[in-house]
């Protein structure tokens, strides 16, 4: 599947620092900001609101990069997916809406176990942020609260457990 991105970072943009002012809106995008083999990068963003997926889809091997908006809004399929080998990435900020985070989720451009995420996420209403933690390790949390998912880290056979859903996904049985 081809993916639209409103804003997209890559090897291009490895060592910069990127600030930006204006409010992100992905309507009409599968992902609002889209990075894939991204390194040594940090974004400041107002608010980052997702298109019918992401507000943030970071992939493909993204290592060391940090990521904060002062709001992410979260009304997409998933809301914030770091997946495909990515290592060393911190995501901050306020966050609104009914999305997920999803480490480790299913990827077409790398099958690599996700490590070393911090999450320093609150959500508006105080509630919990839901997190799924698929074929990674289990993140660093700061702020939160967060409530992990099925498959949750902390249960034995994990990995057993996210072979299973990771198939009954694919077969359209969950979301």
């Amino acid at each position: 599947m081809n993916d639209k991105a409103l804003q997209s970072f890559d090897a291009q943009n490895n060592g910069q620092t990127v600030a930006l002012d204006a409010p992100l809106d992905g309507a009409g995008c599968t992902d609002t900001i889209h990075c894939s083999n991204l390194h040594d990068f940090k974004g400041s963003f107002t608010s980052v609101h997702s298109g019918s997926e992401d507000a943030l889809d970071l992939n493909n091997g993204c290592e060391n990069v940090e990521m904060r908006a002062d709001l992410w809004g979260l009304w997409g399929k998933t809301g914030i997916t770091i997946k495909g080998g990515s290592h060393g990435i911190k995501v901050s900020g306020m966050v609104a809406g009914k999305g997920i985070v999803e480490l480790g989720g299913w990827s077409d451009q790398s099958h690599d176990k996700t490590t070393g995420i911090s999450l320093d996420l609150k959500h508006i209403s105080g509630g919990a942020i839901p997190v799924r933690v698929l074929l990674a390790d289990a993140p660093s949390l700061a702020n939160g609260p967060y409530r992990y998912l099925f498959p949750s880290p902390s249960i034995p056979l994990h990995g057993f457990f996210v072979w299973w859903f990771m198939i009954l996904r694919r077969l359209g049985f969950w979301r």
